[in-house]
Parts: structure tokens; C-alpha cells; sequence
């Protein structure tokens, strides 16, 4: 199964080279990488959406997009809070995803 995730985020991938602005692409990425376990990267994919959408098109990501990120930051903070040895990394992006979450409220 994890192997058709990857997939499916590759094609996501792809087509962002192509529609930089697809934010429909941006959430389905984002999916992938959350069914993958890469909490990281999924929130990573939220901000640079944010920001382009932002930054170019002085626009907030749709509702849908913010309550997949929304939800992403819930799992990866219980998954953190479960594991003992989890990545400090991790946590640092976490800790500034979950700002990032409040800020858009």
C-alpha cells in the first residue's frame, strides 16, 4: 500500500512542476505525505503553499486545504507525544506548525 502512496505523491509532484497554483495538488500531496508518516514534509508543503498563494496571488489557502493541514498537525502532535525517541527536528516544525495553525484563526 505505502508503495502506491508514493506514487500517487510523485504524480502530485509533477504536476506542480506544471500548475504551480493548484492548490488541489498542494492538498493532495500533502495526503500522500501524511499516509506516508511524513508529518514533516506535509506541513512543509502547507507552508509553501501558503506563501506562494501569499506571496504571488495575495490569497489564503482555501478552507479545505487549512482544515488538512489542521488535521495533519493533530496526528503528528499525538504521534510525538506517543513516541519516545521522536526526531527533534520533527518537533521544531511541528512546534512552528502549530503557530502557523493559530495564526490562521
Amino acid at each position: 500500500m505505502q508503495g502506491r502512496w508514493e506514487d500517487a505523491a510523485e504524480v502530485y509532484r509533477r504536476g506542480l512542476t506544471v500548475d504551480l497554483f493548484a492548490e488541489d495538488l498542494h492538498r493532495g500531496l500533502m495526503v500522500c505525505q501524511r499516509a506516508l508518516g511524513d508529518y514533516a514534509a506535509a506541513l512543509l508543503t502547507y507552508r509553501r503553499c501558503r506563501e506562494l498563494l501569499a506571496e504571488l496571488l495575495d490569497i489564503k489557502p482555501h478552507p479545505k486545504t487549512q482544515g488538512i493541514y489542521r488535521l495533519i498537525c493533530q496526528q503528528a502532535l499525538a504521534q510525538i507525544s506517543t513516541e519516545d525517541c521522536a526526531d527533534a527536528a520533527l518537533r521544531e516544525v511541528l512546534r512552528h506548525g502549530v503557530a502557523w495553525s493559530a495564526a490562521l484563526e
